[in-house]
């Protein structure tokens, strides 16, 4: 199985390393793009459909600033990150990163994290897999979830971390990001995103609220969701859409 992956860092010496080991003891890894400047370079990766991001996030000397916050939601829990600075993996963690490496990186460290990711990566697909028969797992230390996707209301953004709502009043902590769940579902049409923070099962809509601008989703539970701008006619688009596919 190739992943696809991209390294961002300022430090050659950092992506020499990482390359060669890389090119050594994981040819299934392909660096598909290096990026040396991570303010310009990490809103071009949101776009690109990577399996893997490693981030050296230390800058030049005289740059003392945290470019942790710039890593995009979308691949928190695919990120590694690289650090002299051993504080810094408290933030990394917070953020909800995949892994933290502290420089000097050694073969063997390095190596326990790839096989560590990739044990994951197998993980997750053999899970992904149930959503083709329109239910998702969640997969948490203590218990796993098996969701039935028409009983899911809603997820939300909570942090790094997303709740999800289901029928009879009940909420699930998830340890994915909300980018997560909206991009294993986005070939399902029954799930739209309402704003930043907030992805509805529109079968459980029961009534929708017009503003001027804004505007409020009602659902079957009788919980009452923002609609943003930017998604109102989008929504109001996906439901004209299945009306006219049920005549």
């Amino acid at each position: 199985m190739a992943i696809q992956a991209a390294y961002i860092g300022v430090e050659e010496k950092s992506y020499k390393q990482v390359n060669d080991l890389i090119k050594k003891q994981f040819r299934e890894i392909l660096l598909v793009a290096h990026m040396d400047n991570p303010d310009e370079n990490l809103e071009l990766i949101y776009h690109l459909n990577l399996d893997l991001v490693i981030m050296d996030i230390d800058l030049p000397k005289g740059e003392d600033r945290d470019i942790v916050h710039l890593i995009p939601e979308k691949y928190a829990d695919k990120t590694i990150v690289i650090s002299r600075d051993p504080l810094k993996a408290v933030a990394c963690m917070h953020k909800g990163i995949l892994d933290f490496i502290e420089k000097p990186i050694t073969a063997e460290h390095f190596k326990q994290i790839l096989m560590h990711y990739k044990h994951h990566l197998e993980h997750e697909h053999a899970l992904n897999s149930i959503v083709h028969f329109d239910r998702i797992i969640v997969n948490r230390h203590d218990k796993a979830y098996l969701l039935e996707l028409e009983n899911i209301l809603y997820f939300e953004a909570d942090g790094p971390y997303t709740n999800i709502k289901i029928t009879g009043d009940k909420k699930i902590g998830s340890s994915k990001p909300l980018g997560y769940y909206r991009d294993l579902l986005e070939t399902k049409k029954n799930f739209v995103a309402v704003n930043r923070s907030t992805l509805i099962n529109i079968q459980n809509i029961r009534e929708i609220v017009k503003e001027e601008g804004e505007g409020t989703v009602i659902l079957k539970d009788s919980s009452r969701l923002e609609v943003s701008r930017a998604s109102k006619n989008r929504l109001m688009q996906v439901l004209y859409d299945l009306q006219d596919n049920s005549l």
